[in-house]
């Protein structure tokens, strides 16, 4: 009866680390402590929506097709925090994300993934650790696909 107990107990737990989402993520880790946590709300996109400039450019259109950005940083927390955050990545579950980037080598990890509907990437995740950081970016929207990729010419150099 206790083994059973055990076993129960432990595909709980393993479940709960495997079917993680994105919110219980930030929720999890932005009150580690020395944890850096930004949250830039809708209302203040829709407030860079309303002006306007005369250097419309295509940044300034993925811009305003962002509604909300979210980034955790854990550069400064503990090796203990940087581990489970890794363990947390590898568990998570992305079966609603189309995979764009995997990377790995040693100990550095890169993810990015997006979630589409109606042809507009709705959301972006960008997983990244290594030896020293740890960080996670979600950026919600409605962005076309060739703006991203001229948002990254133009400002990823």
């Amino acid at each position: 009866m206790r083994k059973l107990l055990l076993v129960a107990a432990l595909a709980v737990a393993c479940q709960t680390l495997c079917a993680q989402s994105v919110e219980e993520i930030f929720e999890n880790y932005k009150s580690k402590t020395d944890a850096e946590y930004v949250s830039v709300p809708s209302v203040l996109f829709k407030l860079a929506h309303i002006a306007k400039t005369e250097n419309d450019d295509e940044g300034t259109r993925v811009a305003k097709s962002i509604s909300s950005v979210r980034v955790l940083n854990l550069e400064d927390c503990s090796d203990k925090v940087k581990q489970e955050f890794r363990k947390t990545v590898q568990n998570f579950r992305h079966e609603d994300y189309e995979t764009i980037v995997s990377a790995k080598e040693g100990k550095d990890h890169a993810l990015i993934l997006t979630k589409e509907k109606d042809g507009l990437i709705r959301e972006l995740l960008v997983f990244n650790s290594d030896e020293e950081d740890c960080a996670l970016i979600q950026i919600k929207g409605k962005i076309r696909p060739e703006d991203l990729n001229i948002a990254v010419d133009q400002y990823g150099k």
